[in-house]
């Protein structure tokens, strides 16, 4: 359960930057931290 964790917390910080209306532009993973890079233009 533990390893799911961090696959659920991605995939929710996603949903919620698109539902707010960012585009996401990017996704890393290094050394275990994730870096999700979204901008949004008004």
């Amino acid at each position: 359960m533990e390893a799911l964790l961090p696959m659920y917390a991605r995939e929710n910080t996603i949903y919620q930057l698109l539902a707010q209306g960012f585009e996401i532009e990017s996704q890393t993973e290094n050394d275990g931290t994730i870096k999700i890079v979204a901008g949004k233009w008004q």
